[in-house]
């Protein structure tokens, strides 16, 4: 049994990277098919409210899907929100997308195996939130990895987020470890080895 991997064009970005965690701004990025069980609707109302008591707040919404035309129209009722719609990225525009976020939410109700844009975001230091649905319940490790949350819910995820900025040191050696796991664990090179070494006991 192993990972997905991420690309090497994607990790390369990310060596000796660091993410800064301060009152000056705090990105969200949700990338992922833009569909009910991906939970970007549990998203967009958690950010409704965190927005609230978090002015500094900015969220990136990276996908598309058989939700797309409802999400914009969401974002067109609530266009006051600090609230940024990309639809499909790829290649550098993503890597940025990562390069700018601080938190990946994926409240996703849908039975994942190992979604890319986990380890993308683990690769890239961001803190991950994310439900232990299907595969992930066996990969994820709370407060190692992020966050993880018990439901699907904007309740949930707007909970974990204010506990999250509780502890900004926390952040910080999160980040750090993620993006050496990254670089150490994610990449294709890794996976031969691992593979290798599986091979030739």
């Amino acid at each position: 049994v192993e990972t997905t991997v991420v690309e090497n064009n994607f990790t390369n970005e990310f060596e000796n990277y660091e993410k800064v965690f301060d009152d000056k701004s705090i990105n969200i990025l949700f990338l992922a098919r833009l569909e009910e069980a991906k939970g970007v609707f549990v998203v967009l109302e958690s950010f409704k409210k965190l927005i609230k008591q978090h002015p500094n707040f900015i969220l990136n919404i990276a996908g598309t899907g058989k939700e797309t035309n409802t999400v914009k129209k969401w974002l067109e009722l609530n266009n006051n929100l600090p609230i940024h719609f990309n639809g499909r990225v790829e290649g550098i525009n993503k890597i940025d997308l990562f390069k700018k976020a601080h938190f990946y939410v994926l409240p996703t109700t849908h039975p994942e195996g190992l979604p890319i844009s986990i380890l993308e975001a683990i690769s890239s230091g961001c803190i991950v939130f994310v439900t232990p649905s299907g595969g992930l319940k066996d990969f994820f490790k709370h407060k190692e990895m992020g966050f993880l949350l018990n439901t699907a819910s904007q309740t949930e995820l707007t909970n974990q987020i204010h506990i999250a900025l509780k502890n900004k040191d926390l952040l910080k050696e999160i980040s750090s470890n993620n993006i050496e796991k990254g670089q150490n664990l994610y990449t294709p090179f890794s996976l031969i080895n691992r593979i290798k070494s599986n091979i030739y006991e």
